[in-house]
């Protein structure tokens, strides 16, 4: 561990044992932070991040502490190997630590007199909103909270009821944050944000006490390996209380920890009429017990309307409840793919069975079978669920949607205003007719696809054509599709469902008409293969 001595401002080695006594800093990042590598240069003391590991010093060393540990310079960024071992290590740093020191640039004291209205400035600090603050609030058991100016706000015991509310995590956690559930955890990670996709997940590796590599560059599979790490050392099964309103059927693992939002009361309970074995990890997906051939009492009409009420229905009853109503475990509703593999179904809901329609008897089949944990098939527009367009596991290739526009051709629909039924989905045909997506893969590949639904019964043409953006935005500006819809009047009249990428990789679209919770859909799938090799 390499910590700042509090007096000379220069960095010391040590190791286990001979680790001394320490403060700790818990900040959000700006513009002109001090890395390890100009530390000492003077160049450095005219950046405002300077000021702050000074004034960070000073306030240590006036309460005696001879060093200091501050993430932009205690660690050399630059060696992969050292920032693998300082993010699964921070944790237990932060929990070491004598004291943490939460520097908060965006609040002035003299704004937050307490007691605290439900709209101060305190609660909208971007401190609650990081992911990596999370742990920094959690792990330490003696925490002060200070302003921009270093005027003491409070501590953690002190401020308990605020820093509860702004976090949505119970106070009787902040003691002992390994007593919430799996899912409760989750939730408190729910809503922050990483400067990096693969942090959501790597900054939560303390708090759920696993270790795994760094492989920056994977993205989302980071949360994902996340998740198998955490079931493989727990057996808490709230892992799979969560849902994600953006999707259709998926696989057992969540998204992101915001698919935990509402999770924050789930606890953990063991109930004896839902003894399984312990699930395994497999090639095949999740190895798991489900239970077959469900009554479902009161719920059983709406439910079994979706699923299917000539085989019963397929689900996997979790040990945990609400708190409070522990009488109501949760279930996963599941629906068959191939004769020995499954998916959830319903991911957008988490419904709850009650034990008293058990009679304190088991009265359902249990059968082994496998899961599959990365099947995603969601909703292009979330905001959007009228729109009967599904995209099936573009993550499983490294894609993401980026953007979906359905207005860039309404000047050529601006007629046709009737509404179309598609399959029960009642929709305007105007801005569905056309509808753009832009997806970017991890290997930085822009992928967009046209889809023509302008025919009462509609024929799709879908264009994979290779788009090379100008802009490197996050999003299409206006002059960007103008551009995009150049490309598509030159290629009128052609029917394009394949293309070969910038990295080589060839990719096939398929669109196929399927029934998902009884309405007709229009699914789009992707298959890609290797690299093409060039040809002499």
């Amino acid at each position: 561990m390499r910590l700042l001595n509090t007096s000379s401002l220069t960095l010391h080695d040590f190791y286990d044992k001979a680790i001394p006594p320490y403060a700790i800093l818990s900040h959000t990042w700006g513009a002109e932070e001090v890395t390890f590598q100009n530390l000492d240069k003077q160049s450095s003391k005219a950046l405002a991040g300077y000021t702050k590991i000074v004034d960070c010093c000073a306030l240590a060393l006036s309460d005696g502490w001879q060093y200091v540990w501050v993430d932009t310079c205690c660690i050399d960024k630059k060696s992969s190997a050292e920032l693998s071992e300082a993010i699964n290590s921070m944790y237990q740093w932060y929990k070491n630590a004598e004291v943490c020191y939460v520097y908060m640039v965006d609040v002035i004291k003299a704004e937050n007199e307490l007691p605290l209205l439900a709209d101060a400035p305190f609660y909208k600090s971007l401190w609650f909103k990081r992911g990596w603050t999370l742990q920094e609030l959690l792990a330490p058991d003696f925490v002060v909270f200070y302003d921009r100016d270093w005027e003491e706000l409070g501590t953690k015991l002190s401020l308990r009821t605020e820093v509860s509310y702004a976090t949505r995590i119970s106070s009787r956690h902040f003691a002992n944050p390994t007593g919430a559930s799996v899912a409760a955890k989750m939730s408190w990670a729910a809503n922050r944000r990483t400067t990096r996709t693969e942090d959501i997940a790597y900054c939560l590796l303390g708090l759920f006490n696993v270790n795994m590599p760094l492989l920056y560059g994977e993205g989302q599979d980071a949360f994902m390996r996340l998740q198998e790490a955490i079931l493989n050392k727990n057996s808490d099964e709230s892992i799979f209380a969560w849902k994600d309103p953006t999707l259709v059927v998926s696989g057992m693992f969540a998204q992101s920890p915001d698919a935990f939002a509402a999770s924050g009361d789930i606890v953990s309970r063991v109930y004896p009429q839902l003894y399984r074995r312990p699930s395994v990890m497999t090639n095949k997906g999740l190895e798991i017990d489900i239970n077959m051939n469900l009554t479902f009492g009161k719920f059983q009409t709406d439910l079994q309307k979706m699923i299917g009420s000539k085989c019963g229905a397929q689900a996997i009853l979790l040990n945990c409840a609400r708190e409070g109503y522990e009488n109501d475990p949760y279930f996963v509703p599941l629906m068959c793919t191939t004769e020995k593999s499954y998916v959830r179904f319903s991911p957008n809901i988490l419904p709850t069975w009650s034990l008293n329609d058990l009679d304190g008897r088991c009265l359902f089949d249990i059968r082994r079978e496998y899961i599959e944990m990365k099947y995603i098939a969601s909703f292009i527009h979330k905001d959007r669920p009228d729109i009967p367009l599904i995209v099936l596991s573009p993550h499983k290739y490294g894609f993401s949607l980026v953007e979906a526009r359905d207005e860039f051709m309404n000047e050529r629909s601006q007629q046709l205003t009737e509404r179309v039924d598609l399959g029960g989905w009642k929709v305007s045909r105007i801005g569905v007719g056309h509808v753009m997506l832009w997806f970017r893969s991890n290997l930085g590949e822009n992928l967009i696809l046209e889809v023509d639904l302008f025919k009462l019964h509609p024929e799709f043409k879908v264009y994979a054509p290779v788009w090379k953006g100008t802009s490197g935005k996050t999003t299409i500006g206006v002059p960007d599709f103008l551009k995009v819809k150049e490309f598509f009047a030159s290629i009128a009249g052609t029917d394009r469902s394949s293309v070969s990428l910038q990295a080589g990789r060839k990719v096939s679209v398929s669109m196929s008409k399927k029934s998902l919770q009884g309405k007709i859909s229009y699914v789009i799938e992707f298959q890609v293969g290797e690299p093409v090799s060039p040809t002499s």
